[in-house]
């Protein structure tokens, strides 16, 4: 195969949208003037069906060709019945949306819902642009219910101020809300389950309140997760998202440049947020998304500057199965530690972020370049489980390799940071660590200690 595949985008109206799609990005609306919120890219569900443009399956949609094609779209392991995991989504945020969260996998199923982790890339945002995500430090269930009864749930959460070029991922079950005045891409799962918290007084389309879903949000919403972390724009390669269900990296290109796809690498998402790009088969401008297929092998030519964003691991491939994003093996702390705590939480075979802290870690390695590394995974820990791992697992082996060298720092986290005390209560490995060590680390831990489940239970 020698094509992408392209589709005609499903607007929807929205009492929160605009016109944005048209006057930024160029794309003629209905008319009339009604506000258009969505513009669903690429989508499989049984309620919206993404149509192809051109090409081999003009006219068919996205379900019909992975009916009869999965292996040469998705690869030869992707049952030809499953649904495409990703719905790539055009947000024009013209009014502030509702404060809302979408249940992680263990409550969907329990709801009737579907999980939906998602990444917004802002790609235009007026002066004073925020977006919210997540709650504040302290914010339990009860301070936050009680603050939904009394109209004050915006006090509870992370509001903060975005750019064009910014990034942040939103992960299933952490409350969040898009401020007036954001054009956004949004790349997702494929789910369409979403719980409203507070629509902030608003009316609907047909001029009703919308329905809010306050005792679904409240089973949904993780009362402990850690706040998010913003990409600021960049302007080279970067890794924007590490998700177990998706990873995303910004790419910049310069004009003459190219994009060689070849087969079998996987599939893959191409956004163009920025420039315009050629190939045999016609021009991809901005706000264009485009399905690259497993079996695909073609070449893209940069006409004007451009800045694109390459979707993969959505079919359960990570980092080092994939040639585009080799180069995630050198990725910040940031990302590596995010990715060893979604690979601890998920056994589905993906590993590769723990192997990479455990090869740092080793006696070989410097302790100065997993440090960060360790620091960062104990503030991303959400239970005493995480931490648990974190202390038996690289915190144990930087300790035991390295313990002259960082000893001393470890000693000073401890006494200054309460949750780097448990999680150092949690080694267990002492027969490996000089008895002077030991009596150090047991010292500043003191009576600390993790509280985890019996074990079989």
């Amino acid at each position: 195969m020698d094509e992408f595949l392209r589709f005609t985008p499903l607007v929807q109206e929205r009492v929160w949208g605009g016109r944005a799609l048209e006057t930024k990005l160029g794309r003629p609306l209905p008319p009339g003037g009604r506000p258009i919120g969505e513009s669903w890219e690429i989508v499989d569900r049984p309620e919206a069906q993404s149509v192809v443009v051109g090409g081999t399956f003009a006219g068919q949609t996205l379900r019909q060709v992975l009916e009869k094609h999965s292996a040469e779209i998705m690869g030869p392991n992707w049952p030809a019945e499953k649904p495409f995991p990703i719905l790539v989504n055009w947000l024009d945020c013209r009014e502030r949306l509702s404060l809302q969260v979408h249940p992680p996998a263990v409550v969907a199923a329990k709801l009737g819902g579907e999980p939906k982790t998602e990444n917004w890339f802002v790609a235009a945002a007026e002066p004073g642009a925020h977006l919210i995500v997540g709650l504040k430090p302290g914010v339990t269930r009860e301070k936050f219910e009680a603050a939904v009864a009394a109209g004050t749930a915006e006090a509870c959460v992370n509001r903060f101020p975005v750019a064009a070029g910014d990034s942040v991922l939103v992960r299933s079950g952490q409350v969040h809300a898009i401020d007036g005045g954001n054009l956004i891409l949004e790349i997702q799962q494929n789910s369409d389950t979403t719980y409203r918290v507070d629509d902030w007084g608003r009316v609907g389309l047909d001029g009703k309140p919308r329905q809010l879903h306050v005792a679904e949000s409240l089973q949904s919403i993780l009362w402990d997760e850690a706040a998010p972390q913003v990409v600021k724009a960049a302007d080279k390669f970067c890794m924007l998202a590490q998700a177990r269900e998706f990873q995303i990296l910004y790419t910049a290109h310069k004009t003459g440049a190219k994009l060689d796809f070849d087969a079998e690498e996987g599939p893959c998402i191409l956004s163009i947020v920025k420039g315009r790009l050629t190939s045999a088969h016609g021009e991809l401008k901005r706000g264009d998304n485009i399905l690259v297929p497993y079996s695909a092998s073609f070449v893209l030519t940069v006409a004007e500057d451009a800045q694109v964003l390459l979707t993969l691991g959505f079919c359960g491939r990570g980092p080092h199965d994939n040639e585009h994003i080799k180069e995630a093996e050198n990725c910040p702390a940031e990302d590596l530690a995010a990715t060893w705590i979604e690979q601890q939480s998920h056994d589905d075979g993906e590993d590769w972020a723990i192997r990479r802290v455990t090869q740092l870690c080793e006696p070989v390695s410097d302790p100065e370049e997993v440090w960060p590394i360790i620091l960062r995974l104990v503030e991303l820990s959400i239970n005493d489980q995480r931490l648990s791992d974190v202390a038996a697992g690289p915190l144990e082996d930087l300790i035991c390799n390295h313990g002259g060298q960082i000893i001393s720092r470890v000693e000073i986290q401890a006494k200054m940071n309460p949750k780097f005390r448990r999680c150092l209560s949690g080694i267990w490995g002492w027969s490996s660590m000089p008895e002077a060590m030991q009596a150090r680390i047991k010292k500043v831990v003191g009576d600390e200690k993790l509280q985890l489940p019996p074990t079989g239970s």
